[in-house]
């Protein structure tokens, strides 16, 4: 049976009768085959020679034969790549070793039915293909005949393919689409081979380092495999192609691309979970303290100026304990959203802790970073906190590239600078800087 079609796969099953028979029926309609019964090895050979068989499943003990003489049998009259799978429940070494030297696919013992239960399914979902519609893949070969035939093989899948006959027409199309996965012969037209292709695809940019590549060769030496290996492919298939390990080999390189990314994915939001403050959405103090250096330490190596504005809440204790701490927390993300409202692309916004907030301001001078931060305070005042009165402080300091500072410092003068604004009465803003508090330091 064709990938894409709708007629159900079916399973050969040899087996003399009994439970075990009636078992192995019912597990492959299960898995949605349709069953071809036969009782001996002479039944099955009539049986395969009638019709396509797509997979097989026989018993070792028979009335005429072994199952592994039988498998030895079926070969000739089942298509290349049909699995025929020996169920026994004799599972020692030596049977497994001389079963796979008989031709035999793979060997499943009757205690452990479950396992070839998944094998089938598996099996199905390979056969039609049902995960792989949507896919697009770039095919690159330079015979239309063989065009044709591939194209058509994945088309049956719900792959959507795009084919070019050289490497220079492959990298205008990289330039205007996104794929899947890459198909590429080996020897092309215009000059260029199928490893010309790799080399480019490994060294431009991180996305194409991700994609699958698998080759088509008629060359099969050693040699060229190893190459082909070095030069980043993920697989090769000889020709000429056999539909069902070619179908196979996509699907396993489709699926393990997917798989990578949903792991990628996964990171990346536990990630984000970590320096996340899942309250107002903001950068947390992780984040902060991971991002802030490498900010200073590129402001002092590009010459620029840096501020730091660190703001908090005014007496947000007294919002908590006379409203709640449920109108509190709206209190936080409201200002949240005033803080992430007022950065500009390349700013650092984050909750520092509590209802303290720090904004790091990259190309900012003082007198931009003191209206900026005038102008956070003035939004703030403006809430409607249900009917709570709500103003913040903010202290301010600059970083000055040709006199650098840790990060420490900085943090330090500007939340010197937030304590003198809480001293002085709250709702205001206050900078601190450097040369005054070394003064300070020098008279005291």
């Amino acid at each position: 049976m064709s990938a894409g079609s709708t007629q159900k796969p079916k399973a050969l099953i040899v087996d003399p009768g009994g439970t075990s028979r009636t078992m192995l029926r019912r597990m492959v309609e299960d898995a949605g085959l349709e069953a071809r019964m036969a009782t001996s090895g002479e039944e099955a050979l009539e049986l395969a020679r009638g019709e396509a068989i797509d997979i097989g499943l026989v018993g070792y003990r028979l009335p005429d034969m072994t199952g592994l003489q039988l498998a030895q049998a079926l070969r000739p009259h089942v298509a290349k790549g049909v699995p025929l799978l020996l169920v026994t429940s004799d599972g020692n070494d030596a049977l497994v070793q001389e079963a796979f030297r008989a031709g035999i696919t793979d060997v499943f013992q009757r205690a452990r039915l479950g396992d070839l239960l998944a094998y089938l399914q598996d099996f199905l979902g390979r056969m039609y293909c049902h995960d792989l519609a949507g896919e697009r893949i770039l095919l690159v070969e330079d015979s239309r005949t063989f065009v044709h035939m591939v194209t058509d093989m994945l088309q049956r899948c719900g792959i959507e393919v795009d084919s070019v006959g050289s490497v220079a027409e492959a990298r205008r199309l990289f330039a205007e689409r996104a794929y899947h996965m890459v198909i590429t012969d080996l020897v092309l037209e215009g000059g260029e081979s199928g490893l010309s292709l790799v080399r480019y695809l490994r060294q431009h940019g991180q996305s194409y380092m991700k994609l699958p590549i698998l080759v088509m060769t008629s060359f099969d030496d050693p040699t060229r495999k190893t190459e082909l290996f070095r030069a980043g492919v993920n697989d090769y298939v000889p020709k000429p192609l056999v539909e069902a390990e070619f179908l196979a080999r996509v699907h396993n390189l489709l699926t393990a691309r997917k798989l990578f990314e949903r792991v990628e994915e996964q990171e990346r939001r536990m990630r984000e979970l970590a320096t996340t403050d899942q309250l107002t959405g903001l950068g947390n103090r992780h984040l902060f303290f991971e991002l802030a250096t490498r900010y200073l330490a590129r402001a002092e190596r590009e010459g620029r100026v840096l501020c730091m504005l660190v703001a908090d809440i005014d007496h947000f204790k007294q919002v908590n304990d006379q409203h709640g701490h449920a109108l509190g927390d709206r209190v936080l993300r409201a200002v949240g959203d005033v803080l992430r409202a007022s950065s500009r692309k390349g700013d650092l916004v984050a909750r520092f802790g509590g209802e303290e907030f720090v904004l790091l301001m990259p190309n900012c001078g003082a007198e931009d970073a003191l209206a900026k931060a005038e102008k956070i305070r003035r939004d703030c005042e403006q809430l409607d906190a249900s009917g709570v009165r709500l103003t913040i402080s903010i202290g301010v300091a600059c970083f000055d590239p040709g006199d650098p500072e840790s990060l420490d410092s900085l943090f330090g003068r500007a939340d010197k600078a937030l304590y003198d604004a809480k001293r002085l009465g709250r709702n205001r803003v206050i900078m601190r800087a450097r040369r005054i508090e070394e003064s300070v330091n020098e008279q005291a």
